[in-house]
C-alpha cells in the first residue's frame, strides 16, 4: 500500500482465506467437529510462513477451539506450523499458485490492522461479521 498510495486501501486483499479453511479443517478434523460448528477463526499476518493461527479466539460449536481442543503441544507443534507453512509447501510443490475462477471469491481485505474474510458478490462485499461495504463497478468486474 506504501508502493500505491493512490488506490484507496480497501482495494488491496490477501490470500489468507486458504490458511483460514486449512485451520478449519485441522480443527475439525482434531476434533471430531463439522467445519459449520467452527466460528471466529482468524488469520493473523500475511499469507506466508510468518502467519498466526489465532485459535484462542476460535469457536468450536461455542465453547473456546483451544479448550475443546485441551492439547497445548498440538496447537504449538502440529496446528499452527501445518497451518502456517502449508501455503508454502503446495507453492513450491505446484510451482504456479492460481486460485480457481469463480463468480465468488473469498480473501481479505485491511481494515483494522487485521485480515478477515469476505465475498464478493457482483459488486457487493460481505465481510465475517462485520457490515457489508460497496465497491466501484469497473474495478470489482474482475471478480465475477
Amino acid at each position: 500500500m506504501n508502493n500505491a498510495p493512490d488506490i484507496p486501501r480497501e482495494r488491496f486483499s490477501a490470500l489468507t482465506r486458504l490458511d483460514h479453511n486449512r485451520a478449519i479443517a485441522q480443527l475439525a478434523k482434531k476434533t471430531g467437529a463439522a467445519v459449520t460448528d467452527i466460528k471466529k477463526m482468524t488469520i493473523w499476518g500475511n499469507h506466508s510462513t510468518t502467519q498466526y493461527p489465532d485459535i484462542f479466539h476460535a469457536e468450536i460449536a461455542g465453547k473456546n477451539a483451544a479448550e475443546v481442543v485441551g492439547d497445548q503441544a498440538w496447537i504449538e507443534n502440529d496446528f499452527i506450523p501445518t497451518v502456517a507453512k502449508r501455503g508454502a509447501a503446495i507453492i513450491e510443490a505446484a510451482a504456479l499458485p492460481r486460485p480457481p475462477r469463480r463468480r465468488r471469491r473469498r480473501s481479505t481485505l485491511p481494515a483494522t490492522g487485521c485480515s478477515a474474510p469476505l465475498t464478493a458478490t457482483g459488486c457487493r462485499w460481505r465481510w465475517s461479521p462485520t457490515a457489508p461495504t460497496t465497491c466501484r463497478r469497473a474495478w470489482c468486474r474482475r471478480f465475477r
